[in-house]
């Protein structure tokens, strides 16, 4: 009886140990949103651009994320219709490859291309490496393109804590940067 008494505490240990390892999915109803891995990062895009509200939320990233091999021509805050307004802490962590070939023609209006197409408000981003950005923006006075953040809306937010390396090329734009293509306040 002992014996089986201390196997189901094991089992029980077990699986609470197993449960505490999942990755948590993107819910901006919860207080902190942790990013573990590329699946993640898109579904948390797609819920910004979606018009998900992070305002006086969190988003942790928890690892290291690849991008190879993923054209990032919708960012988080797709094509500055919908921003992101909360804090993004990438934790030490590093974005590397992040690809993105977005152009626009006249008549498209604003193109907001870097992993944050457009940012709002107190928006934070702070403890972030992108490493081997390649970022082919085209031609078009309606851009603002950066690896980071391409457009920083009504900004009184901070960018804190975050290298850049990589290549940007962008013609007659708007706004371009390493880390923010244009500033509007």
């Amino acid at each position: 009886m002992k014996n089986l008494s201390k196997r189901v505490w094991a089992c029980m240990l077990a699986l609470m140990l197993v449960v505490g390892l999942m990755p948590t999915t993107v819910d901006a109803n919860e207080n902190v949103t942790s990013i573990s891995n590329l699946e993640e990062l898109i579904a948390f895009r797609d819920a910004v651009n979606s018009g998900v509200d992070y305002a006086g939320k969190t988003v942790v990233l928890l690892a290291d994320i690849d991008m190879s091999g993923v054209d990032w021509s919708v960012n988080i805050g797709d094509d500055c219709n919908f921003t992101f307004d909360g804090t993004f802490d990438g934790n030490g962590h590093t974005i590397k490859n992040l690809n993105s070939t977005e152009t626009a023609q006249k008549g498209d209006g604003y193109v907001c291309t870097g992993l944050f197409g457009a940012i709002y408000g107190s928006a934070s981003v702070k403890n972030l490496t992108l490493e081997n950005v390649n970022i082919n923006a085209g031609a078009y006075t309606g851009n603002n393109v950066a690896a980071l953040v391409g457009f920083a809306y009504n900004a009184t937010g901070t960018i804190s804590n975050v290298k850049v390396t990589g290549t940007i090329n962008a013609e007659d734009i708007s706004g371009v940067g390493a880390i923010v293509g244009y500033v509007y306040n």
